[in-house]
């Protein structure tokens, strides 16, 4: 698995100048590249490929701080061509819960990265998919606030750049729950929001691609 990392030559032009948190993400990087791995090795514990659908780094949803948690997977092998390597999956629960339990979670959004950790779409799952409480999107805003503001952990995990992917792409973040609740509410007004969020056919309720490059090798 390459180790990589992002340049400043490499982020595209809306994204160049004084950004902390473009700054701060590109520190983070670095910082995991003199060391030999990037951003995805980070959670993955190795540099071998994860085993398909084994969720990363507990073997279930990885709860930090502040009742906010995250998981990384992937389905294995992807197609030819395909920059998506896998997942991170971010979720939320009332601080102090501690163990969630399926009635008490709800997930956020997922990230999709490149084989370097490279953040390439921001997606929002059906209900079935991730299971857990299913709140409107305005909500889930509030929850991403919070967990965007990781980003200032200093010495953080994983969940630091999530949260400097966050900040990174503010607009896509609220495009992509502005389609999950437009498509929400198409369902509802046609009477079949109950069937639609338990069809296991519909896995993805809205995507947005994200314009970041693919990850270069140092």
């Amino acid at each position: 698995m390459r180790t990589g990392f992002v340049t400043l030559k490499s982020v595209p032009r809306p994204f160049r100048g004084e950004s902390r948190a473009l700054a701060q993400a590109l520190a983070y990087v670095r910082a995991l590249a003199r060391r030999g791995r990037n951003p995805l090795t980070a959670v993955l514990g190795s540099r071998r490929a994860p085993r398909p659908m084994r969720q990363y780094p507990d073997g279930g949803i990885h709860w930090i701080t502040g009742g906010l948690g995250y998981f990384y997977h992937s389905h294995g092998a992807a197609p030819a061509g395909t920059p998506e390597h896998g997942h991170f999956h971010l979720f939320a629960q009332e601080p102090g819960r501690g163990a969630a339990r399926t009635e008490s979670y709800r997930h956020l959004l997922a990230v999709g990265v490149d084989a370097a950790g490279a953040p390439r779409r921001l997606f929002t799952t059906n209900r079935w998919v991730t299971a857990g409480e299913w709140r409107p999107s305005a909500r889930l805003r509030e929850d991403l606030g919070r967990f965007a503001r990781l980003a200032g952990r200093r010495g953080g995990g994983p969940e630091r750049w999530l949260g400097l992917i966050l900040r990174l792409f503010p607009a896509e973040v609220r495009e992509v729950l502005r389609l999950r609740e437009r498509r929400v509410r198409e369902w509802r007004d046609a009477g079949t929001l109950a069937r639609r969020l338990a069809d296991r056919r519909i896995h993805v309720v809205s995507a947005v691609t994200l314009p970041m490059p693919a990850v270069a090798a140092p």
